[in-house]
């Protein structure tokens, strides 16, 4: 019901949005076998009260990170792998990489 209506006013450019996302942070894997840990940085990040974007389709990196820039996420993490997390700020595209989760969390401020 609302949803949709939602969804028809934006595409009628009756609603303008800053951001095609409610998500502060972009979590994604590159291999399938990643996906856990991945899941893992999820579940803390939305514990500590952010909303997060898990990507849960198997895709390259550069097309979950072409996924966040469209939706304006502002925050992404990438879980390279099992010892490399990239935290990225979308917004300067600065970017730092740390080797667990509790680093990319706290990368993030919380």
């Amino acid at each position: 019901g609302v949803t949709r209506l939602f969804d028809i006013a934006c595409k009628k450019n009756l609603i303008e949005l800053e951001r095609k996302s409610q998500a502060d942070v972009f979590v994604g894997f590159r291999t399938e076998e990643l996906a856990s840990q991945a899941r893992q940085i999820a579940a803390r990040l939305r514990g500590a009260g952010c909303c997060v974007d898990l990507y849960c389709a198997q895709a390259s990196a550069k097309k979950q990170f072409s996924y966040a820039g469209r939706k304006n996420i502002p925050t992404l993490v990438m879980v390279m792998d099992p010892q490399a997390i990239v935290v990225r700020d979308m917004n300067t595209g600065q970017q730092v990489e740390v080797t667990t989760i509790e680093e990319a969390c706290e990368k993030i401020g919380n």
